[in-house]
């Protein structure tokens, strides 16, 4: 059997890795547009990239087939897509604040859907908060309940019946997903670190995305946009 060749590392990760290890909160605020943070990129050297850079590596670009669609959507999407090269952590935290808007949006929420939906978004809330092992089993259990609440709906995606469980358990649930990801660097993504890696990238990216696409169908995108941009700066500009 041949030996499987690693990926080789992203663009973004080769001009600005070392950076981005050495100062990894410093470099996303700066990303952000912070400008104290961007200050002491420059007095320090410290080299962070832009969205411009983004743009120019293909790893990131949130629409590879040019489908036509909602210029708000694609811009979210690229933002989760940057936003991994800093790491599951601010991914997590966006994925609950997506979580954490579509319930304060669901004003009329299905009887038969909510409490799940609430439940799911709690428990990914409390795990943001207090990453433990008892906490983490918990979301697993309630991600089985989605599943398996979706998953007479499998093979008709665009029924009515399947519409109404995904758009109501939506955010909460894609968020749950997020975080049970396999976050670890497997062989087939190629060598650490993995925020290095496109194939770990795009497959770890995938259920925030949907988080995020969701909570906009309950406010707009651009709503969401604001709130992943806050939700990580703030994270960025903490001890």
């Amino acid at each position: 059997m041949s030996e499987v060749k690693p990926m080789p590392m992203t663009n973004i990760w080769n001009e600005f890795g070392p950076s981005i290890q050495g100062s990894p909160k410093m470099t996303l605020a700066a990303f952000l547009g912070d400008e104290e943070s961007i200050a002491e990129c420059k007095i320090q050297g410290i080299g962070f990239p832009l969205l411009a850079d983004f743009d120019s590596d293909s790893v990131y670009d949130p629409n590879p087939y040019n489908r036509k669609l909602d210029t708000g959507l694609l811009g979210n999407n690229q933002l989760v897509l940057c936003l991994m090269t800093w790491g599951k952590e601010p991914i997590f935290l966006i994925a609950n604040a997506s979580a954490q808007l579509q319930c304060a949006c669901n004003k009329e929420p299905d009887p038969a859907i909510n409490a799940l939906q609430v439940e799911t978004a709690s428990a990914v809330q409390s795990y943001v908060q207090e990453p433990t092992t008892r906490i983490l089993e918990s979301v697993k259990k309630l991600v089985k309940a989605c599943r398996e609440l979706y998953s007479p709906y499998e093979d008709d995606p665009d029924s009515e019946e399947a519409r109404i469980v995904w758009y109501q358990l939506g955010a909460p649930w894609f968020a749950a997903e997020t975080i049970c990801n396999d976050w670890e660097i497997q062989s087939y993504d190629g060598t650490p670190p993995p925020e290095a890696q496109s194939t770990w990238i795009k497959r770890n990216s995938m259920w925030t995305k949907r988080a995020v696409d969701s909570a906009a169908e309950w406010s707009s995108h651009e709503r969401v946009n604001d709130e992943m941009r806050k939700t990580a700066l703030k994270w960025a500009l903490s001890s």
